[in-house]
């Protein structure tokens, strides 16, 4: 039941993409106002309200949050931000929605009405978000700084900011709200060196400080996804793998670098595995996006570059969950066509 309903979730937002392609009009049913003039949609980060209700999708390109009724599948309302959104959370309550104003420094705080009830001064670029509920915190990654901010919600003032390596992109909070995960998504340093790699930087929420930086399997770039399992054992953190060290091969298949999933435990603050989407006959092509299933045994994939959805059965592998040193192995990785 729990892979169907998110197939049944992800029907949502695969209509909601589709129509977004095609043009919108700026003035959609329910809309608060109008969305900034733009021929194309670019829906960039999506979150379900916790009581499964709606779905907000920050619009990149209209500058717009967008929200949608899952229910029906329609768009129930536009509401125009300062700057091009990213990241969304929502509250517990399912009350409000929190957008990252990427280019306006800002996070925005917005009620299921559509009014922006207030607005948190951040960073030049806050990109992804997280919720620690219990805690009252609003956990802000900008890409421009390479730090990660902590905000109170009760004050809307930040109160720490920590260093990471590079760019970090997206952030996930565990289950017990002890640590933030963070995914930078590209290597610091010299990028001749046959070793470089993108890491995960793991976050105390106690201290407001680093406390592991994980790296990421050589010539890892472009993290763009991170989740933690309902347990809050494991991490995994979508990449791609460059390859850069080697000749260009595949390309009659379709695939040039690698696409790949990498297992974090978070136990231990190391790379236990690192799992290959690609297929032997079709790329996986810039995993971007990640979800687990409610039952915790789905891990699913946004494949962008092929315009599908990978399904990893989480609980079939479940016998490679195991202390060793990290591994690297191929499943294989079922799509769906958006």
């Amino acid at each position: 039941m729990g892979d169907l309903q998110m197939v049944a979730r992800g029907t949502v937002l695969v209509a909601l993409l589709a129509v977004a392609g095609c043009g919108l009009s700026h003035e959609a049913p329910g809309s608060v106002g109008p969305a900034r003039r733009s021929a194309y949609r670019s829906p960039l980060d999506v979150a379900f309200s916790p009581d499964g209700s709606l779905l907000a999708v920050s619009d990149h390109t209209a500058e717009a949050l967008v929200m949608v009724d899952v229910s029906t599948g329609r768009v129930t309302g536009q509401i125009p931000l300062r700057g091009r959104p990213a990241g969304v959370a929502w509250s517990a309550d399912s009350r409000a929605v929190y957008v990252a104003e990427r280019t306006a420094g800002t996070v925005a705080e917005v009620m299921r009405s559509g009014k922006i009830a207030r607005r948190f001064r951040v960073g030049p670029a806050p990109t992804g978000l997280a919720l620690a509920r219990g805690r009252g915190r609003l956990v802000v990654a900008d890409s421009a700084t390479h730090t990660v901010g902590i905000v109170d919600l009760s004050s809307g003032k930040e109160i720490a900011r920590a260093d990471v390596v590079r760019e970090p992109w997206y952030v996930a909070v565990t289950p017990n709200e002890s640590l933030a995960v963070v995914a930078n998504r590209l290597p610091a340093g010299d990028a001749g060196d046959p070793s470089a790699s993108a890491v995960v930087s793991l976050i105390s929420l106690e201290s407001n400080r680093v406390v592991a930086t994980i790296p990421l399997p050589p010539n890892s770039v472009n993290v763009l996804g991170v989740a933690v399992s309902l347990d809050g054992r494991w991490a995994y953190a979508a990449h791609n793998l460059a390859r850069a060290t080697l000749p260009t091969e595949q390309i009659e298949y379709g695939w040039i670098n690698a696409n790949a999933v990498s297992i974090i435990d978070l136990r231990s603050h190391r790379r236990h595995a690192t799992v290959l989407l690609d297929q032997p006959v079709a790329g996986a092509a810039n995993p971007w996006g990640l979800a687990i299933s409610r039952d915790g045994a789905t891990l699913w994939v946004a494949l962008s570059g092929i315009h599908k959805l990978g399904r990893l059965n989480l609980a079939k592998y479940l016998v490679f969950m195991i202390p060793t040193r990290a591994l690297l192995f191929s499943l294989n990785v079922s799509a769906r066509r958006r």
